[in-house]
Parts: C-alpha cells; sequence; structure tokens
C-alpha cells in the first residue's frame, strides 16, 4: 500500500482503497465440511485492521469462546502507516487499465494501449541494439527496450531462452469462479473457507461480497478436466461447499499448475522480465503480485533516472539490468521459498483431518508401475476410488458434528491453529523488513515468517517509518507530503513526498542530528558536490532528534525539508549523539549511511561509492 501511495494518481490510489471491502469481511480464515457458520469447525483472526507492530508474532490466532482475540503486546511501534489492503486482482487490474486508458488519451502522442493485441514476432537489431516488433492485430514498432510483464507463460521469455529454476508442478488445480444469484451473501464473512467435505476438498477464496474462486486439487493424469470436472460435476462440488444451496452461477472452471520457479536471468538483450515472467510462486501468501509490483517500481527509477540524466534510456542498459536482476532475484527466490513454507502449512492442516498428501503420490507410483499390463481406464477408475474411499470419513463432520470422529478430527485441527501452525496471513520481515544485498536474509527460517523484527536503518532496507513534526510551511513546498495528522509525516517513504513534475525520482540526503551533535559538515556545500559527482537530483532533509527539549520547527525552504523528533521516538535506530548522514534511493531504500566525520572529502567519498553501487 506504500508503494501504491505515492506510485500512482492520487484519484487512482483513493479508488483502489475504495474498492476494497471492509476489514471485518476478510480478517479470517474459516475451517469447515462448507461455508455456512453452522459448520465451522474452526476460526482464525489475522490483524490487518492496524498497521504492522514490531516485537510482535504477526500470525492468526484461533478464535475461542467467540470472543475476538487480543494482539500486541501493549507496546506500539508502529511498522508503517499503512494497514494492509486486500483486493481481488481482476479489480485492481480494471482499474489500473481504466487509468492507463485514460492517461493514453490525454497524452495520445507518447503512448498507447493495446490491451487487447499481443506480440507475435521480435526481431533483435544488433546494429543498434533494439528490437522491430510485429503484433497480431499488425502493428509494428521499433524500442530499444521491452519490458516483458507478460505473464507465467512469458512470450519474450521464451523467445530469449532464459531458463525458469524451481519446481516446475508442486500441484496441479482446478480454479471454479463462481458468483451467487441470492440477493444476501449468507455466508460468514471470510478471506479464505478451507471445505472438508467428502464431495470436495477445496479452498474458497472469497474475493468479494458474492464472487467466489475454489481451488480443488487433481491428480494428473489419474483425474482429468473432461472426465472428473464437467460443469454438473462441478455444480455439485460448489453446492457441497455451499452446504447444499444452488443459489449460484458457475463464471469459469480451469485448470492450472502450481510451481515455484526464478528466472535464471532478468535481463537480456535489452528485455526486462517482470513479474510472473520472472517468478511463479504457489498463491500462499499472495507474494505474486506484490513480488511483481515491487519489481515494476524498482525498474521504473532506474530507467526514470537514467533518461533524466542522459535523456537516452538505451545507455547503459546492461547495468541497470543487472542492478536490477542482483537485488530482485535474491527477493523472488526468498519469497519463492516462503510460499512453498506456505503451502506446507496448508498440508500439514490437511494432516490433521487425516488427508496425508503422501498417500495420492504413493498410490499413483503404484499405478504407473502397473501400466504396463494395466489399461488406463482402469487405473483412473482404482484411483477415484481410492481417493472417495479416502474423503468418505468427512462426511461425518456434518452429519455426525458431535461424533468421535468429527471431536477428534476437531481437537486435531484446533490444536494446530492454536500453535500458529496453520497458513498465516501477514510476513512483515518479508513485506517490508527486508533489505536488499543482505545474506543473512536469505536464512530466514520458518520460525521467524511472521515475526516483526525491530526496524534499523540499514544500506538495503527500507528508512523506518517514523512520525516527525514539519513546519506547516513545508506542505506548500511539498504538496506531496503524506500527512499522518496535523503538521505529522512519515519518514518511510521520503523521497516520493518530496518528488514533483519536474524531478519525480529525486534522492534524499537524511541529515539526522539532536542538539548535542555539534553544527558538522554544511549539507549545502556537501549536496552540491553529491550531485555533482553523481549526476543526480538531492532533495536535502534535516532530522532532528530533540533530546529533552520542546520540538520547535524552523521555516522549510524549497530545497530542503526540516523534520523534528522526539527523542522517545527514536526507538534505538542509532546513536543520535552522533551526526548521521543517510541516502535514499527514489524507492525508499537505503543506498549509503555514514556517521560523523570531521573529513569532508571522506564523507563524500564514502556517500559516492555506496550510492553508486546500489543505482
Amino acid at each position: 500500500m506504500e508503494l501504491l501511495r505515492h506510485s500512482l494518481p492520487s484519484d487512482v490510489y483513493s479508488e483502489i482503497r475504495g474498492a476494497m471491502p471492509p476489514v471485518d469481511e476478510w480478517k479470517s480464515f474459516r475451517f469447515g465440511p462448507d461455508m455456512t457458520s453452522a459448520a465451522t469447525m474452526a476460526e482464525v483472526i489475522h490483524p490487518v485492521d492496524r498497521p504492522l507492530h514490531a516485537h510482535t508474532d504477526s500470525n492468526g490466532i484461533l478464535l475461542e469462546d467467540g470472543k475476538e482475540p487480543a494482539f500486541g503486546n501493549g507496546e506500539v511501534l508502529e511498522l508503517s502507516d499503512c494497514s494492509v489492503g486486500h483486493l481481488a486482482q481482476h479489480t485492481f487490474c480494471r482499474i489500473l487499465h481504466d487509468a492507463a486508458a485514460e492517461n493514453c488519451q490525454s497524452n495520445s502522442q507518447n503512448s498507447n494501449l493495446l490491451y487487447s493485441d499481443e506480440v507475435t514476432h521480435a526481431d533483435w537489431q544488433t546494429d543498434d541494439g533494439s528490437w522491430r516488433i510485429r503484433t497480431k492485430q499488425g502493428k509494428e514498432f521499433h524500442t530499444p527496450v521491452v519490458l516483458a510483464a507478460d505473464g507465467a507463460k512469458s512470450w519474450w521469455r521464451n523467445l530469449l531462452n532464459i531458463p525458469m529454476h524451481g519446481e516446475t508442478t508442486i500441484q496441479h488445480l482446478i480454479n471454479v469462479h463462481f458468483t451467487l444469484t441470492s440477493e444476501e451473501d449468507p455466508f460468514p464473512p471470510a478471506m479464505l473457507y478451507t471445505i472438508f467435505s467428502p464431495q470436495v476438498l477445496a479452498m474458497v477464496v472469497r474475493h468479494s461480497p458474492k464472487e467466489y474462486v475454489m481451488q480443488i486439487p487433481y491428480f494428473h493424469p489419474y483425474q482429468t478436466l473432461k472426465e472428473n470436472f464437467t460443469a454438473s460435476k462441478v455444480h455439485e462440488m460448489v453446492t457441497a461447499a455451499m452446504g447444499g444451496s444452488h443459489d449460484f452461477e458457475i463464471q469459469s472452471i480451469g485448470p492450472w499448475s502450481m510451481g515455484s520457479l526464478v528466472a535464471e536471468e532478468y535481463f537480456r538483450q535489452n528485455v526486462f522480465l517482470v513479474g510472473d515472467a520472472a517468478h511463479v510462486f504457489p498463491p500462499a501468501g499472495g507474494f505474486g503480485m506484490n513480488t511483481g509490483l515491487q519489481d515494476a517500481h524498482n525498474l521504473a527509477w532506474r530507467l526514470a533516472l537514467k533518461k533524466h540524466q542522459d535523456g537516452n534510456t538505451s545507455n547503459n542498459l546492461k547495468k541497470i539490468g543487472q542492478s536490477y536482476q542482483n537485488e530482485r532475484q535474491e527477493v523472488a527466490s526468498r519469497n519463492a521459498a516462503l510460499s512453498v513454507r506456505n503451502y506446507e502449512r496448508v498440508l500439514d492442516v490437511m494432516n490433521s483431518c487425516y488427508l496425508n498428501h503422501q498417500h495420492p503420490k504413493v498410490l499413483i507410483q503404484g499405478l504407473d508401475a502397473s501400466s504396463f499390463f494395466v489399461p488406463m481406464q482402469v487405473r483412473q477408475k482404482t484411483f477415484q476410488m481410492a481417493l472417495e474411499t479416502a474423503l468418505w470419513p468427512l462426511g461425518q463432520l456434518k452429519s455426525s458434528f458431535d461424533g468421535v470422529f468429527s471431536r477428534h478430527v476437531t481437537k486435531n485441527l484446533r490444536s494446530l491453529l492454536k500453535l500458529g501452525q496453520g497458513l498465516p496471513l501477514l510476513f512483515p520481515n518479508h513485506e517490508i523488513g527486508f533489505r536488499y544485498g543482505d545474506p543473512e536474509e536469505a536464512l530466514i527460517d520458518e520460525t521467524s515468517d511472521t515475526l516483526a523484527n525491530l526496524p534499523k536503518i540499514a544500506i538495503g532496507g527500507l528508512f523506518p517509518h517514523m512520525p516527525v513534526v514539519v513546519d506547516g510551511s513545508a506542505k506548500s513546498a511539498f504538496p506531496r507530503l503524506c500527512e499522518l495528522g496535523e503538521n505529522t509525516i512519515t519518514t518511510r517513504d521520503l523521497p516520493a513526498q518530496l518528488a514533483n513534475d519536474e524531478c519525480p525520482c529525486p534522492f534524499c540526503l537524511v541529515r539526522i542530528s539532536s542538539s548535542s551533535s555539534g553544527e558538522g559538515i554544511q549539507a549545502e556545500d556537501l549536496l552540491t558536490v553529491l550531485q555533482s559527482e553523481l549526476g543526480i537530483y538531492i532533495r536535502q532533509v534535516n532530522l532532528k532528534v530533540a533530546i529533552g527539549e520542546s520540538i520547535e520547527c524552523s521555516t522549510s525552504e524549497r530545497t530542503c525539508l526540516n523534520l523534528h523528533l522526539k527523542e522517545n521516538d527514536w526507538y534505538g535506530l542509532g546513536d543520535n549523539e552522533k551526526e548521521t548522514w543517510v541516502m535514499i534511493r527514489p524507492d525508499g531504500h537505503i543506498a549509503s549511511i555514514m556517521h560523523k566525520g570531521d573529513n569532508f572529502t571522506e564523507l563524500v567519498e564514502q556517500l559516492i561509492t555506496e550510492t553508486q553501487q546500489h543505482i
């Protein structure tokens, strides 16, 4: 949400926020033989109604005795001023499409939106290092740069023969998109319903009231869309999931394969892979689209910076590509591993109901071994009978809710969820706490997936969120300031807040000091040298930590933003007795840190060297 807030026009961002359902409609995961409240075996509540907090576990908590769980430890330290958002991808994409179409109309000479078209042919021009592209509708383009955000089956990635590494097929799934025809949505609101039924074992995602997507595992080739997932059979499955209701319409039925893959290269011959073209994750955790948005943001400011520096983005594209790949590929690998862990957590939930995921694999291996003398049709029937036999006991979860089997399975499930071993929804360290170029980040183990570490000022990480006081006159000088309250802003995304139409991607040089730090080096002198040597535009920010004194703001100028922070809000980010210089990139990540030194030359050299390594 932080990224969207400053990357999109305010009206588009407001439309996205307005399209999101209320938190109460998606804060919980429910488990039961169907989606009705009467059949609920367990419910987990997630802390999505507030910003992420440090020193806390953001995992969901099992709802017990119908009472809302208490989150937090009493010492609230917010990691962001934004809370988590939830929006169906197709709704999000529609809003972006409409905004892009409107933008193209107002800038018709500079942009084209060919939404229903597709690339069919591309030639690499070795003489000038560019691409000649032809589309299905006969359009032709000549471009030095291609951003390939064309999905998991990327046409461009295949053209360039860039391999993907990882596990191609973890599980085959059937996606069923259905909508309710009843006037009201009768089901208790939740983001996710896990269904244990002899008719269907599935997870149902609630996109919005009366709109759902059901994901059903199937076992290829012993189950097929034609034989096992016909329209009538899928209708019976949805009916079972809805507790016997027929008040729905199926919009689509389609198979897909869940994998965990990362591209070997993110850049080749002036083509950048972005989003699903560069990585494919299991859906558990929602990292696919979020990682893709971060990819686009990471690449956009680099290209914009180069165009601002020399007016030609084709220069130094190889350096941009290498920097982009070094940072984003590492994040994709970590998120792929996390998504697989999340999928395994889903399997643990199934195992608690005596649905061991290894059993189908063993059965398939046995059936495969008999392929020389047993016809496929017979093997398929054998598999289907075995599957129905394994699911048959689940009928007691509804028909005999107080029976021995039901009570035992419910106890197992609730015990697992009470320990926080179900599927989480929030992953603070992976979502906003990650750092580029930090080898320790790659070693994160599953016990820390939902923990929120104390923020710190570190190279590669986002500049921490701190509520700081700003002079009222700064609003006219910097109209994009994100106010938390009267004369209070966040330090999270300072470059974006200080950007304007003339300089859309500035760097920020933040001088952190206190009343006891002394005068130190003059920021204006330092800024002049850095801008000249690096060829970038830098905004100056003075952040003063007030120690035992009242906060007073000096008037903000066009070139400098003055911020004040109370000492007790500093929360150990560093030694506030020493002057510290921090260079923040346009995307909010820290490029360089230098603590006070009396030698002006040494300060300049370190800031330049570290900044060049991170752009």
